[in-house]
């Protein structure tokens, strides 16, 4: 009888082995669960990253559109009906010229150009005064993650922190600030940027167009991640053959 308890126990009782067998699949489960866990989250993060910011990239680039499409020289309306126009030209950074630049982490100046309203020049002896133009900066520049769009017609505000040509302002007197198209827009994890150079056109019958593409990528802490958004807009420009320069 007590040979048989004495059995009964030994069998009762897990060996080394069995608990070490046990432990692994057990540990192996566990991993198993948190991997399928990590993926899932991983992927709602990237899609809800990819929705907030997929939004905001199409409307800072229609904004910068609605610029860019105005760009123009300063023109002056004489008393007789004649038109004098002083050039403004548009600056692009050579190194985003047909050709993608990476631009994250970095303190890059993109673009530069100008949006103005027509001088008037006045007739004393018919009692017609003179109207103002008016002149706005637009700039496009990435600091670290960001890309800012600014629009400023005043000169020292417009130039703060960046380079701007000088030879995108006008005579200011004859155009002073537009502080109506004022904004500073900004846009996150900013990877690359690519700009096409307007094309020249053989005629006086069309303007340039140019094509601006800009991708986005999510970032993992300091790791980058697969997730990428790229959004192009192309630009009818309403200059006929505007001057472009690279910087």
């Amino acid at each position: 009888m007590n040979d048989m308890r004495k059995l009964t126990k030994k069998r009762s009782a897990f060996t080394l082995i069995e608990l070490v067998i046990a432990s692994a699949i057990l540990s192996a489960l566990m991993v198993s669960v948190f991997m399928i866990f990590r993926s899932g989250s991983e992927s709602f993060s990237s899609g809800s990253w990819r929705i907030q910011n997929q939004k905001m990239l199409q409307v800072f680039l229609a904004r910068l559109r609605d610029y860019l499409e105005k760009a123009n020289g300063a023109h002056t309306i004489g008393a007789e009906g004649g038109l004098a126009s002083d050039s403004l030209p548009i600056y692009i950074n050579t190194n985003a010229m047909n050709k993608a630049m990476g631009v994250r982490g970095s303190n890059t100046d993109v673009m530069f150009f100008s949006v103005t309203e027509a001088y008037k020049d006045g007739q004393a002896d018919y009692g017609v005064k003179e109207e103002k133009g008016s002149w706005l900066g637009v700039a496009l520049l990435c600091r670290g993650d960001k890309l800012f769009l600014r629009a400023n017609g005043n000169w020292d505000e417009f130039a703060s922190g960046c380079s701007p040509p000088a030879d995108i302002r006008p005579d200011l007197v004859k155009f002073p600030a537009r502080d109506t198209m004022n904004a500073n827009i900004t846009l996150q994890d900013i990877d690359s940027i690519f700009i096409s150079k307007p094309n020249v056109t053989t005629t006086d019958k069309e303007s340039g167009h140019m094509k601006i593409r800009i991708t986005l990528r999510r970032y993992n802490g300091t790791n980058p991640t697969d997730s990428t958004i790229s959004e192009e807009i192309g630009v009818k420009l309403i200059e006929v053959n505007p001057e472009v320069k690279n910087f």
